[in-house]
C-alpha cells in the first residue's frame, strides 16, 4: 500500500508536488482552499484573506525559459515575460499534460496539521542518532531505503469543506506545506495613522489603479510590488514613492533586447563571478546599473551595495520619474490628518490613498509552533525545507524561499529531494548538524544582506539548485557530457542554466532534455520575430566574450593578491 503524502495548496508549489510524489510512488491528496489551481497567479477582483493576489496588470519578472519546469518547457509562441494570464495557462497546461486535477480537492481548507499522539517524540529522536554528524557528510544519497512495513500514520489533518461548511479528519504519512508565503500582510504603524482621514491598504490587497480614488497617492516600500503599484496609479494621478533605503532597479532586457536572466544566468557568469572579490562584484554591478540611469540623479541610489538586497525589477519607474508623474520620498515620518510628514522634514498634504508595499511575514497559521516556529520572519529550515525537529524526517515546506531566480524550478527540486527523503532514498543529517548548517546560512546571510525581513531566506538560484540536485543524484556530469556530448556541454556552460539541465541524468531523466537545452534559443527568439525566430542561433556572443573577460579579470587578481 503506498504511503499517503498530503499537499497543502495547489499553487505553482503544490501541481510540482503532486507530480514528483506520483513519480515517486506515493498517493498524493491536494487541498485546495480555491476553486481552481494556479494560487497567487490566478487574479480575481475579490480580496481573499487566506491568498494573495496578483494585480491585473502584473506581468512576471523572469523569462519563460528560466521558470519552466525541468521537462516541460513553455510554448515558444508564448512571450518572453508572460502577463499572468499567461503564466496561469502555462500552470494550467502542466496541470492537464501531468493528469494533476484528479488529486486536488478544491475548496478545502487545512484548518490544522497535528502530529498522531502515536508519534512519541523521544522515540523519533532517538531513530534520527545515527543521522549523520555532519552537513557534508549528508551530501551523498543512501541507496537503501527504511523499513516501512506496517507503521502508523503520522499526521492527522483537520480540513473544511467550505461549500458544505463540514469539517473532517485524515490521516498521512508525509505533508507537504506549499502554501508559499505571500499570505500574512506585514502592515507597519507610523504615528499618527489612526488620524489619517484618507484609505489606506496592504499592496495585497490592491489589484487595478480603479480600487483607489482621487489623484493623490502614496505607496510605501520600494521593492517590486511598490514599483508596479506605482507605475499603475501614476498614469491616474500624482503618485509619491517612499523609501527608507533607496533600490537598484534592474530592467528585464539587456544586451540585444535579450532577456536579463537567459543572458547572465549562466553557469559561466555565474562561476567567474563567484570568482571575484566581492568588492569589485559589487562595484561592477553599480557600475552597469547607473549606465543605464544615474540613481543618485534619480534620487534612488542606497547606501548598500546591488547585491545587498534582493533585486528589484522595473522597466517604467525611469520613464515616470523623468515625467515628474511618480516623485521619490524618504522614509515616513508620521501620518497628519490628510497627509504626510517624512524623514528630510517635507510633507505632502491632500493625499488620497496610501498603499503599504511592505511586504508579507511568514507563517503556517494550521501548524502547530512546535513543529514550526518562526520568529522576527526566521524560520529553522534545514535545506530552506526540512524542521530539524522532526526525526524522522516526514514533513516538508516548499517554495518558501526568496531567489535570485525563478521560483517553480526551485520548488520542483525541492519537491524531487523531499520525496527521495520521505521513501529513505535520501538521508539527512541529525538534528545538530542541520542546526549547524542553518546558523551557517543565516549568518552568511547577514554578512552579504542589509537587514530585512525579506533577507531571511534568499538563496541564489545556480548554486541551491547544484546543492539541491547534488543530493537528488541529478546534477549534470560535466566529464562525461563534454566528452560524449561536447556541444550540449558547452551550451550547458554558456547558456542560460535553464531547469531542463537536472533532467539529463539521474532519478526520473527526460528524453526531451538534451533538445530542450539545445533549441531554448529558438524558443527565446521565436516571440520577438517568428517568422525568422525558427533560425537556430549560437548563446550570445556578448555574454560569452564578457565572461571570459571576467574569468580573466579574476584569474589576474588571484595571481597578484593570493601567495
Amino acid at each position: 500500500m503506498p504511503k499517503r503524502v498530503a499537499i497543502i495548496g495547489a499553487g505553482c508549489s503544490g501541481l510540482v508536488a503532486i507530480k514528483c510524489c506520483l513519480e515517486a510512488e506515493l498517493e498524493p491528496v491536494c487541498f485546495e482552499s480555491s476553486a481552481d489551481v494556479g494560487g497567487l497567479w490566478r487574479f480575481t477582483e475579490e480580496v481573499k484573506d487566506v491568498r494573495g493576489c496578483v494585480m491585473e496588470s502584473t506581468v512576471i519578472n523572469t523569462s519563460k525559459e528560466m521558470m519552466s519546469f525541468s521537462d516541460f518547457p513553455a510554448p515558444r509562441d508564448f512571450p518572453n515575460f508572460m502577463h499572468h494570464s499567461k503564466v496561469l495557462e502555462y500552470f494550467e497546461r502542466y496541470a492537464d499534460r501531468f493528469d494533476l486535477l484528479k488529486f486536488i480537492k478544491f475548496n478545502h481548507e487545512v484548518i490544522s496539521v497535528t502530529q498522531h499522539p502515536s508519534q512519541d517524540r523521544a522515540s523519533q529522536q532517538d531513530s534520527c542518532s545515527v543521522g549523520k554528524d555532519t552537513a557534508e557528510e549528508a551530501d551523498s544519497p543512501i541507496k537503501e531505503s527504511r523499513n516501512e512495513r506496517d507503521t502508523p500514520r503520522t499526521w492527522k489533518l483537520t480540513v473544511s469543506d467550505s461549500l458544505t461548511k463540514l469539517t473532517s479528519d485524515h490521516s498521512f504519512d508525509f505533508v507537504l506545506i506549499c502554501t508559499g508565503h505571500h499570505a500574512e500582510p506585514n502592515v507597519p504603524y507610523f504615528p499618527g495613522q489612526g488620524i489619517f482621514e484618507g484609505k489606506i491598504i496592504h499592496s495585497r490587497d490592491f489589484r487595478k489603479a480603479s480600487d483607489v480614488t482621487g489623484s493623490r497617492h502614496l505607496v510605501v516600500g520600494i521593492g517590486n510590488s511598490g514599483c508596479d503599484i506605482a507605475v499603475e496609479l501614476s498614469r491616474r494621478g500624482q503618485v509619491f514613492l517612499s523609501s527608507r533605503r533607496g533600490t537598484w532597479l534592474m530592467q528585464r532586457l539587456q544586451h540585444r533586447g535579450l532577456p536579463a536572466d537567459v543572458s547572465f544566468m549562466s553557469r559561466l557568469v555565474f562561476s567567474t563571478a563567484l570568482s571575484l572579490p566581492y568588492w569589485l562584484l559589487d562595484y561592477l554591478a553599480a557600475w552597469s546599473l547607473n549606465k543605464q540611469i544615474d540613481h543618485k540623479l534619480y534620487g534612488l541610489c542606497p547606501q548598500h551595495g546591488p547585491f545587498a538586497t534582493h533585486p528589484t525589477v522595473n522597466d517604467e519607474l525611469p520613464n515616470r520619474i523623468a515625467a515628474g508623474q511618480v516623485i521619490i520620498k524618504p522614509n515616513i515620518d508620521s501620518f497628519t490628518s490628510n497627509g504626510v510628514r517624512f524623514d528630510d522634514g517635507s510633507t505632502e498634504d491632500d493625499l488620497n490613498s496610501v498603499i503599504l508595499a511592505t511586504g508579507y511575514r511568514v507563517c503556517f497559521p494550521f501548524l502547530d509552533r512546535s513543529v514550526l516556529k518562526v520568529k522576527g520572519n526566521h524560520i529553522d529550515l534545514y535545506k530552506y525545507m526540512f524542521p530539524p525537529s522532526l526525526c524522522p524526517p516526514t514533513l516538508a515546506v516548499i517554495g518558501c524561499v526568496q531567489p535570485t531566480g525563478a521560483l517553480a524550478p526551485i520548488s520542483e527540486m525541492q519537491c524531487r529531494l523531499a520525496v527521495k527523503v520521505f521513501k529513505g532514498e535520501v538521508t539527512l543529517p541529525n538534528q545538530k548538524a542541520m542546526l549547524l548548517e542553518i546558523e551557517s546560512k543565516r549568518r552568511s546571510m547577514a554578512k552579504r544582506y542589509v537587514k530585512s525581513q525579506r533577507h531571511t531566506f534568499q538563496v541564489d538560484y545556480i548554486p541551491y539548485m547544484d546543492e539541491l540536485a547534488r543530493l537528488i543524484g541529478c546534477l549534470p556530469r560535466w566529464g562525461r557530457l563534454f566528452l560524449s556530448d561536447p556541444r550540449l556541454a558547452l551550451t550547458c556552460v554558456f547558456g542560460p542554466c535553464t531547469a531542463y539541465q537536472y533532467r539529463l541524468y539521474g532519478p526520473n531523466s527526460w528524453p526531451g532534455a538534451r533538445e530542450a537545452i539545445l533549441h531554448q534559443m529558438e524558443r527565446v527568439r521565436w516571440p520577438f520575430n517568428p517568422r525568422h525566430g525558427d533560425q537556430q542561433q549560437e548563446t550570445d556572443v556578448n555574454v560569452i566574450i564578457l565572461s571570459l573577460l571576467l574569468l580573466s579579470l579574476a584569474c589576474c587578481l588571484l595571481f597578484v593578491f593570493v601567495p
